[in-house]
Protein backbone atom coordinates (compact mmCIF):
# COMPACT_ATOMS: atom_id res chain seq x y z
CA UNK A 1 0.00 0.00 0.00
CA UNK A 2 2.97 2.37 0.32
CA UNK A 3 2.85 3.38 -3.37
CA UNK A 4 -0.83 4.23 -3.00
CA UNK A 5 -0.08 6.40 0.05
CA UNK A 6 2.39 8.50 -1.90
CA UNK A 7 -0.32 9.40 -4.41
CA UNK A 8 -2.93 10.33 -1.78
CA UNK A 9 -2.77 13.68 0.02
CA UNK A 10 -3.96 12.22 3.36
CA UNK A 11 -1.44 9.36 3.26
CA UNK A 12 -4.25 6.98 4.19
CA UNK A 13 -5.60 4.20 2.03
CA UNK A 14 -9.15 3.18 2.93
CA UNK A 15 -11.20 0.12 2.07
CA UNK A 16 -14.90 0.63 2.68
CA UNK A 17 -16.94 -2.46 3.49
CA UNK A 18 -20.57 -2.88 4.50
CA UNK A 19 -19.50 -3.36 8.14
CA UNK A 20 -16.58 -0.93 8.61
CA UNK A 21 -13.86 1.15 6.97
CA UNK A 22 -10.30 -0.22 7.01
CA UNK A 23 -7.58 2.44 6.84
CA UNK A 24 -3.91 1.68 6.35
CA UNK A 25 -0.75 3.75 6.62
CA UNK A 26 2.32 2.25 4.91
CA UNK A 27 1.44 -1.25 5.98
CA UNK A 28 0.65 -4.82 5.05
CA UNK A 29 -2.67 -6.00 6.38
CA UNK A 30 -5.14 -8.80 5.83
CA UNK A 31 -8.90 -8.46 5.85
CA UNK A 32 -11.60 -11.03 5.33
CA UNK A 33 -15.28 -11.62 5.87
CA UNK A 34 -16.20 -14.95 7.44
CA UNK A 35 -19.14 -16.26 9.44
CA UNK A 36 -20.97 -12.93 9.33
CA UNK A 37 -18.18 -10.68 10.59
CA UNK A 38 -15.16 -8.77 9.31
CA UNK A 39 -11.67 -9.77 10.44
CA UNK A 40 -8.63 -7.49 10.03
CA UNK A 41 -5.02 -8.08 11.07
CA UNK A 42 -1.84 -6.02 10.85
CA UNK A 43 0.89 -8.08 9.18
CA UNK A 44 3.64 -5.47 9.09
CA UNK A 45 4.32 -1.78 8.76
CA UNK A 46 3.04 1.35 10.44
CA UNK A 47 -0.53 0.56 11.32
CA UNK A 48 -4.09 -0.16 10.33
CA UNK A 49 -7.42 0.94 11.77
CA UNK A 50 -10.96 -0.38 11.55
CA UNK A 51 -13.77 2.06 12.14
CA UNK A 52 -17.54 2.22 11.97
CA UNK A 53 -20.30 4.32 13.54
CA UNK A 54 -19.91 2.36 16.82
CA UNK A 55 -16.17 2.73 17.36
CA UNK A 56 -12.60 2.37 16.18
CA UNK A 57 -9.76 -0.11 16.74
CA UNK A 58 -6.14 0.63 15.83
CA UNK A 59 -3.43 -1.95 15.37
CA UNK A 60 0.19 -0.75 15.46
CA UNK A 61 1.87 -4.03 16.37
CA UNK A 62 2.16 -6.74 13.70
CA UNK A 63 0.25 -9.89 14.56
CA UNK A 64 -2.65 -8.05 16.21
CA UNK A 65 -6.15 -8.08 14.80
CA UNK A 66 -9.78 -7.20 15.42
CA UNK A 67 -13.20 -8.59 14.58
CA UNK A 68 -16.26 -6.50 13.68
CA UNK A 69 -19.86 -7.64 13.63
CA UNK A 70 -22.51 -5.58 11.84
CA UNK A 71 -23.92 -2.95 14.17
CA UNK A 72 -21.15 -3.37 16.78
CA UNK A 73 -17.87 -1.61 17.49
CA UNK A 74 -14.64 -3.35 16.47
CA UNK A 75 -13.28 -5.56 19.23
CA UNK A 76 -10.21 -4.48 21.18
CA UNK A 77 -7.21 -5.65 19.13
CA UNK A 78 -5.66 -8.90 20.35
CA UNK A 79 -2.61 -10.87 19.34
CA UNK A 80 -3.60 -13.50 16.80
CA UNK A 81 -1.88 -16.85 17.24
CA UNK A 82 0.08 -18.46 14.43
CA UNK A 83 -2.82 -20.77 13.42
CA UNK A 84 -5.21 -17.84 12.88
CA UNK A 85 -2.64 -15.81 10.92
CA UNK A 86 -1.80 -18.87 8.80
CA UNK A 87 -5.49 -19.53 8.12
CA UNK A 88 -5.93 -15.91 7.04
CA UNK A 89 -2.89 -15.96 4.76
CA UNK A 90 -4.03 -19.20 3.15
CA UNK A 91 -7.05 -17.32 1.76
CA UNK A 92 -4.74 -15.17 -0.41
CA UNK A 93 -2.92 -16.13 -3.59
CA UNK A 94 0.60 -14.71 -3.71
CA UNK A 95 1.22 -15.58 -7.39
Amino acid sequence: TSAIFKARPKNVFEVKTAIAVIGARGTDFWGGHDKGFLEVALLGGTGVYVENEKGRAEMTTPGFGTDVKAGEAPTTPTKWGAPRVEKALNTVSWD
